[in-house]
């Protein structure tokens, strides 16, 4: 999950990085700061959303 906190302003949401995921960890560390510093990602984050689990 990388996402902002639906209820907690200026809160991102950050899965930790487990067995295979840590390979990617430098690359997530960069989108999320884009995130924070830029508003928005080079990398499209959408996939990771917390949106993802809503019902439907």
């Amino acid at each position: 999950m990388l996402d902002w906190h639906p209820e907690l302003p200026g809160v991102f949401v950050a899965s930790p990085c487990s067995g295979h995921g840590f390979k990617h960890s430098a690359g997530i560390g960069e989108a999320i700061a884009q995130v924070i510093t830029e508003g928005q990602s080079a990398v499209n984050l959408e996939p990771f959303s917390l949106a993802r689990f809503a019902k439907r």
